[in-house]
């Protein structure tokens, strides 16, 4: 049996709380306390984010008490409720069957980030603060391809080639992004077609946390979920 055991006298602990779980007994949205026991199997893990925004990764086998390092800097008393309001957020959208459903979940490669646009069929929010460009990235890269971009309103269109190995793309320069505006994504000969609706974040943000629940509060949850992982 795995999961979580509580020890006693515990009177000052810090809270803290699963954030991606592979573990069936402790799954995302688990409150915890540092050094509860924890008992994680064989080929499963757990990501972790307290309070202060510390955060650790813990794979298995490891049965013993939770220990997180401390973080460098201390983030405001209110960090554990923003990130219960994030899980709550993902757990009420579409995008919860993917939280700690496999292990790429948990620990995405490292051409998978939160400014990183999927192309699969179906339409997706994608959330982008005005310092960043996105990459787009196509999850098989067997075969030489043709990525054909179009503004929906503008009706611009920009068509560029991929080699047969590569499989990410920086978004074009000669196609502006802006609040709202939506593209269109088609690989040649047409197989698939994504639909992409960016909201531009334009306030700043004083932690990863609090950038990750603006993304969560504007539907880009798939983005939040990959922000937390990585912090």
């Amino acid at each position: 049996m795995c999961g979580v055991f509580f020890q006693g006298n515990l009177a000052i602990a810090m809270n803290c709380i699963v954030v991606n779980s592979t573990v069936t007994n402790i799954p995302s949205g688990t409150k915890l306390v540092l050094q509860s026991n924890i008992d994680v199997p064989d080929d499963q893990q757990v990501k972790i984010v307290c309070e202060d925004a510390s955060s650790t990764t813990i794979q298995g086998p490891y049965q013993g008490p939770l220990k997180v390092p401390a973080a460098e800097q201390p983030q405001k008393p209110t960090t554990m409720n923003i990130i219960s309001k994030i899980l709550s957020l993902l757990t009420s959208s579409d995008d919860t069957s993917t939280i700690g459903a496999s292990r790429s979940a948990l620990a995405p490669g490292e051409s998978v980030g939160p400014w990183t646009i999927l192309l699969q069929d179906g339409a997706q929010e994608f959330c982008l603060t005005p310092d960043r460009i996105p990459t787009l990235l196509r999850p098989e890269s067997t075969w030489p391809t043709t990525l054909s971009i179009e503004s929906l309103y503008s009706g611009d269109l920009v068509s560029t080639s991929m080699a047969q190995d590569e499989a990410t793309l920086a978004w074009p320069n000669s196609l502006p992004i802006g609040d709202r505006t939506i593209f269109w994504i088609t690989e040649d000969p047409g197989s698939r077609k994504a639909t992409v609706r960016f909201v531009l974040l334009e306030e700043s943000f004083s932690s990863p946390i609090e950038l990750a629940l603006a993304m969560a509060e504007h539907g880009c949850t798939h983005q939040s979920r990959l922000l937390i992982i990585q912090m």
